[in-house]
C-alpha cells in the first residue's frame, strides 16, 4: 500500500502504469487518477480484496455490493422464524357464557425481521488512485521497496512484479501495534471470487401467555385451550450479508534479484 503525505507531488515515480494504491490526499498526485473499475465506475468507497489465479479476467476490477458513503456505518438485518407449543388446558362447564381472548393449544409459529444492526467493521477512508502514466518495465524494478505490495485490475502483474498469494480472498488490515506476524490470516475461509459472504445469528426469547376468563354452558369438558404460562423459543436466523462492498483485484510485489518465481524469469 502506498501512502503519500499532503503536498508532495509524485511525477516520474517507479510504479508501473495501472498500479492501484491508497493516498492520504484529497486529490490524486501527478501521474495518477481516481481508481476505476473495468466498467469505468469509481472504486473509491470499496474495500480491496486480492485474489490469486486462476481468476476470470472479466471479473477483475468488478465490485460486490454498493459503495460506502462518506463515514457510513453499514447495517444489515436477518429474517427469522420460530414457534412455541402451547400446553392444553381443559374446562368443566357450568351455566355461563363468553370465551374471551382464548387460544388453542398446540404449535404456534411466527416469523419476523430483526432490527438493523452495524457489523462493527472498523475502517479508515483514504483516497484510492490508479497510475495513469509512465510505464516502467524493468526486472527487478528499480526505485521501489522490495517488500511493497500494490494492486492491479489485470490478471497478470507488470514486468518485474509477481503475485502475492498469501492475501488471496481476504480483507487486508494494517498491522496492529505489537504484532510481529505481518502475513498471519485470521477469521473464516478465504472468499471465493465475487462471493458475498453470508452469516447467521442464534436467538432466544420467551413469551408469557396470560390467563383468561371462560364462560361455559352446562356440561362437561371443553378441551384444547392454550394454557397460561411462560414459553421459551430459540433458533438461528436466516443467512444474510453484512453488505460490505469490495472490488476484485490482483496483488503484486516486486521481483528480487535471482527470484525463482516464474513471473520473474
Amino acid at each position: 500500500m502506498l501512502a503519500c503525505l499532503p503536498g508532495i507531488a509524485v511525477a516520474q515515480d517507479a510504479y508501473p502504469q495501472g498500479t492501484i494504491a491508497f493516498f492520504n490526499l484529497q486529490a490524486c498526485p501527478t501521474g495518477w487518477q481516481p481508481a476505476q473499475s473495468t466498467s469505468s465506475a469509481a472504486l473509491n468507497g470499496y474495500f480491496l480484496v486480492p485474489f490469486a489465479p486462476p481468476v476470470n479476467p472479466l471479473l477483475l476490477g468488478t465490485t460486490v455490493n454498493s459503495a460506502m458513503g462518506n463515514g457510513e456505518v453499514r447495517t444489515h438485518t436477518h429474517t427469522f422464524s420460530s414457534s412455541i407449543d402451547l400446553s392444553e388446558v381443559k374446562y368443566v362447564g357450568i351455566v355461563g357464557c363468553c370465551n374471551d381472548d382464548t387460544s388453542n393449544d398446540g404449535t404456534m409459529s411466527f416469523s419476523s425481521t430483526t432490527g438493523a444492526a452495524d457489523s462493527g467493521m472498523p475502517y479508515v477512508q483514504l483516497l484510492l488512485c490508479q497510475k495513469a502514466q509512465f510505464q516502467r518495465n524493468q526486472n527487478p524494478p528499480i526505485g521501489v521497496p522490495q517488500t511493497v505490495v500494490t494492486f492491479y485490475s489485470t490478471a497478470n502483474c507488470p514486468t518485474g512484479w509477481k503475485q502475492t498469494l498469501l492475501t488471496s480472498g481476504r480483507f487486508i488490515v494494517g498491522l496492529p501495534s505489537g504484532s510481529s506476524t505481518p502475513t498471519a490470516a485470521f477469521g473464516g475461509d478465504p472468499l471465493e471470487v465475487g462471493e458475498d459472504r453470508q452469516h447467521t445469528h442464534t436467538f432466544s426469547g420467551s413469551v408469557t401467555i396470560p390467563s383468561t376468563g371462560v364462560g361455559l354452558g352446562s356440561g362437561c369438558c371443553a378441551e384444547h385451550y392454550g394454557a397460561a404460562g411462560g414459553y421459551s423459543f430459540q433458533g438461528t436466523t436466516a443467512g444474510a450479508s453484512t453488505g460490505l462492498p469490495y472490488t476484485i483485484v490482483t496483488q503484486c510485489q516486486p521481483c528480487v534479484t535471482d527470484d525463482q518465481d516464474p513471473a520473474c524469469q
